[in-house]
């Protein structure tokens, strides 16, 4: 079992459910390399397929969803394609897309790579070979080019090959790698964050947040304290702080909340606040009006550059996560946030989490194409 690609200077292989370039030579090799082969594929790649299923090889498809087309083969898990592809002389050739890859990634025997030498405007990538200690680059061609952009065509060979168990578990190939490629997902409920100064403006001078517990975020906590957050029409009332302090202080809330505030709110990643909607706070001590801090939080998955490596994405890329709950939902628009001082998780706000019936103890989601 073999995978195919070609993968830009930062190994971006997709936008918009695309390819970044089409080189002339690097489809001629792949119709070549893939003829009277297998193609195993997801849903989204064979739909970006300009004329259905690819001539003159077996195209399996594998999808969670139902799904039939002329001259394909549908595999609804990857127990079903080990199943369809368990004894077959034919080569296996993965063509696609991202988490199709991930997936089969462990056990392929080599992985050919047409490296681009430019840098796109991807949304999609592929794992730093290069990178990786299981893997070793083992046949490089002369550096070709077209319209002015160099590439070459590089074979790299799986030093660790992991072999299929056909007999013992064909679903377990499935299993683990859901184990290794899911994360929490968390219900972040409205909540505010303040400076010191702002801490003592609404419970008196010298007064500290109060530890309660932690949170996920490493370094991040619960507080002890509560202020009620006034709008235009109306208040919420008894809402938690969360600490440490911070340098500037922000108020996140979801669009529910905004309605029942009446004030509108724009959707901002953490810490983006300029221009972001005005807000009145109001503690025990004192009341305080900024000018600028209310926000509906834009879901994100905060990841170490680790976790970044393992699933293939890089800092502030937007990527689609899956919840399989009672009522399964991609969410679309999902930004990464990558620094060493995160730990794995994806946090959405209440009416998110209500549209797709995530509890309180939230659920587990993995990206998809």
């Amino acid at each position: 079992m073999d995978l195919i690609l070609a993968a830009d200077r930062n190994w971006g292989i997709g936008k918009d459910n695309g390819l970044l370039v089409s080189i002339p030579e690097d489809m001629k090799f792949f119709r070549k390399t893939t003829a009277g082969k297998t193609v195993v594929m997801g849903r989204k790649t064979f739909e970006s397929l300009p004329s259905g299923a690819l001539p003159k090889r077996r195209n399996i498809v594998l999808s969670r969803k139902d799904f039939s087309a002329e001259n394909t083969e549908h595999a609804g898990s990857i127990g079903e394609v080990a199943s369809l592809i368990r004894g077959s002389e034919d080569d296996v050739f993965i063509i696609g897309g991202a988490e199709i890859y991930r997936l089969f990634l462990p056990y392929c025997d080599k992985v050919y790579v047409t490296r681009i030498d430019h840098e796109y405007d991807a949304d999609t990538f592929f794992v730093d070979l290069d990178s990786m200690k299981d893997f070793e680059l083992i046949e490089e061609s002369e550096i070709k080019e077209y319209n002015n952009v160099g590439y070459r065509f590089c074979t790299y060979r799986n030093l660790n090959k992991k072999e299929i168990e056909f007999d013992k578990n064909l679903n377990k190939m499935e299993e683990n790698f859901m184990a290794e490629n899911t994360f929490l997902v968390e219900v972040s409920a409205r909540h505010v964050h303040l400076t010191q100064e702002d801490v003592e403006r609404l419970f008196g001078e010298g007064k500290t947040l109060t530890y309660v517990r932690d949170l996920s975020q490493p370094g991040q906590f619960v507080s002890e304290e509560r202020v009620d957050i006034v709008g235009p029409k109306r208040t919420l009332s008894n809402v938690v702080i969360l600490g440490p302090v911070r340098k500037e202080s922000q108020v996140e809330v979801s669009l529910t909340d905004c309605f029942t505030l009446g004030q509108v709110a724009p959707v901002r990643e953490s810490g983006d606040l300029d221009g972001s909607a005005p807000i009145t706070l109001k503690g025990p001590a004192g009341e305080i009006t900024l000018e600028q801090g209310l926000i509906v939080a834009k879901r994100h998955i905060h990841m170490t550059p680790e976790d970044a490596e393992k699933f293939g994405v890089s800092d502030k890329q937007i990527v689609k996560v899956r919840v399989d709950t009672d009522r399964p939902l991609i969410f679309d628009d999902v930004v990464v946030r990558v620094s060493p001082n995160y730990a794995l998780a994806m946090h959405i706000d209440t009416d998110e989490a209500n549209a797709a019936l995530v509890g309180r103890a939230g659920c587990q989601g993995y990206i998809v194409d």
